[in-house]
């Protein structure tokens, strides 16, 4: 069985400045490829923050968001780690709030939140993930495994 090297990491984040929070996204993947870890997780929705009310459902946002998830993505490049972080994504004709776990320069899986129990206003925003687990197109015609759940089984990831 292997032992995980984790690696949780809040860099400066800014409401919608979404150049800004990448760079200490890039910033802590580094920090963490530098400290041999193997998972690294950082805050809900940090890509863009937590805070931008309607604004998550502007398509600039939401298309600024998906680029800079790419640029993050390819930035696992050559790393050992997977990095998990966060950003609201058009999906099937809807907004959800999703995690990325990104390594080797490759989406591996975008979970979408499923449940908003105790933060019922986030649902104006964005719709719970009711869809079935498989690959997706996103709104720039990336193919991505999208599903509601990931398990860690010894010493691998399982994306269920």
């Amino acid at each position: 069985m292997k032992n995980w090297r984790l690696a949780s990491f809040a860099p400066d984040i800014r409401v919608a400045d979404v150049a800004f929070n990448a760079d200490g996204i890039a910033a802590s993947v580094d920090l963490a490829e530098d400290q041999a870890a193997d998972l690294l997780f950082l805050p809900e929705l940090c890509v863009t923050s937590r805070s931008c009310g309607d604004l998550y459902l502007n398509r600039g946002l939401l298309d600024t968001a998906l680029a800079s998830v790419m640029e993050l993505t390819a930035r696992t490049d050559g790393k050992r780690l997977i990095a998990v972080f966060s950003a609201p994504v058009l999906l099937e004709g809807a907004v959800y709030e999703t995690a990325f776990f990104a390594g080797g320069g490759q989406i591996l899986a975008v979970v979408p939140r499923t449940d908003y129990s105790g933060e019922t206003e986030l649902l104006r925003w964005f719709r719970p993930w009711k869809g079935e687990n498989g690959i997706y197109r996103l709104s720039d015609g990336t193919e991505v495994y999208v599903c509601d759940s990931l398990q860690i089984d010894g010493s691998s990831i399982r994306i269920a």
